[in-house]
């Protein structure tokens, strides 16, 4: 009844969108949540539901392509948004669009100062994967020779 007074209720649909996980309806979670998205005006706010989005999509409906096109929203509301940066450059190097997954893949390592050391392994070997592809050796060699040790 509150969505037939106003549609675009934000906690109205957050709430349905709980009810529908808690019962494992995944298909009517993924509605409400973009709903919700599409009702949300803050930047920030709206990347994180788009990536929440994402990640239902892609684990729980198995509709990986919209599941990247959530990612790649959450990404242009916003630009530092990390947890849709990962997911989007690991399918640009899968698909070789490694032009479109370089700035993503430097923005991850620029951010992995507070990560574990083995996350940041990973995300360097993505960027060094990605400049390989792109022949960026003199990109490759700045970022690989602080990190040896045993030269």
């Amino acid at each position: 009844m509150a969505l037939d007074l106003d549609p675009a209720h934000l906690p109205t649909l957050a709430a349905l969108r709980a009810i529908a996980a808690d019962e494992s309806d995944w298909d009517r979670a993924a509605r409400y949540l973009n709903e919700e998205q599409l009702n949300t005006q803050a930047p920030r706010a709206r990347a994180k539901l788009l990536v929440e989005l994402g990640r239902l999509r892609d684990e729980m409906l198995s509709e990986h392509e919209t599941a990247i096109e959530a990612y790649a929203l959450a990404m242009q509301c916003d630009e530092d948004c990390e947890e849709a940066a990962l997911p989007l450059v690991e399918e640009y190097c899968r698909t070789e669009r490694w032009t479109d997954g370089e700035p993503l893949a430097e923005l991850l390592v620029r951010k992995a100062k507070s990560k574990d050391r083995h996350e940041q392994h990973i995300l360097y070997k993505i960027l060094g994967k990605v400049h390989a592809a792109l022949g960026n050796w003199r990109k490759l060699s700045r970022l690989i020779r602080p990190h040896i040790n045993w030269i």
